[in-house]
Order: C-alpha cells, then sequence, then structure tokens
C-alpha cells in the first residue's frame, strides 16, 4: 500500500509507515486521524487510540469505520478468535468503542451502523 499510494500521490503527500501505536509524528500534528477496516486487529486499541490523542490537535477528530456483528455472532466471534489463537483481532461494539474513547480522553463521540456488519465511530480530542 505504500507503494501505490506514493504512485499515485508523489510529492503531494508525505508517506510513512508506521505502527499505530508508536505513530511516527510530532504531537497535535493532524486535524483528523482515520482508521478503516484495521482497529479490530490491534493488540492494544488503548495504545493505539491514545496515540491517535496525541498526533491530534486539540478538538482534532478520529474516525474509525470496522467491522462489528450482532451480539450473538460478534461474542462467539471473539471467543471462538481468542480460543484459537488466530492473532490479535477483536469485534466492537459501540459500548466498548464509547468505553475505549472516553478511557483515552475522547469526546463527542459518535457511532453509526454501517449495514448490519459494520460501524463508523468518531470522537475529539480534549
Amino acid at each position: 500500500m505504500i507503494r501505490v499510494a506514493t504512485e499515485r500521490l508523489g510529492v503531494r503527500a508525505e508517506i510513512k509507515l508506521g505502527d499505530a501505536e508508536s505513530l511516527p509524528w510530532e504531537g497535535a500534528s493532524f486535524d483528523y486521524v482515520s482508521c478503516v477496516d484495521s482497529f479490530h486487529h490491534y493488540p492494544n486499541p488503548k495504545r493505539a487510540l491514545r496515540e491517535f490523542h496525541r498526533v491530534l490537535k486539540p478538538n482534532g477528530q478520529v474516525v474509525l469505520a470496522d467491522p462489528t456483528a450482532p451480539l450473538p455472532v460478534r461474542g462467539v466471534f471473539n471467543s471462538i478468535v481468542r480460543l484459537l489463537r488466530m492473532g490479535d483481532m477483536h469485534m466492537y461494539d459501540k459500548q466498548d468503542l464509547t468505553n475505549l474513547f472516553d478511557f483515552c480522553r475522547f469526546e463527542s463521540i459518535d457511532w453509526q451502523p454501517e449495514g448490519s456488519w459494520g460501524f463508523v465511530a468518531s470522537a475529539r480530542a480534549l
């Protein structure tokens, strides 16, 4: 993806490879942080959200889009993944993510379902 982004954007954007838990930018660098279809793979979601908060300017916004599922399916999925040691993967619901945002000092939390198997959530950095 780094190669594709570099080819498409050239010098119009700074493309860096980094870890969500240790972003390669200074604090208060961005108005927005977006995370699409990857948050469910983060082994330390609190650490990643704290990093998102760190690089956001005051009142900056984070937007997450990720898969989810109705409770019975989500519960079974999360249990099976943990038992089978399939790597770091966890599906979140609205309450899970709201708790994470609160813990990491975000406010104005919004959750919008996207179809029956996804969501888009956003929050503002304090």
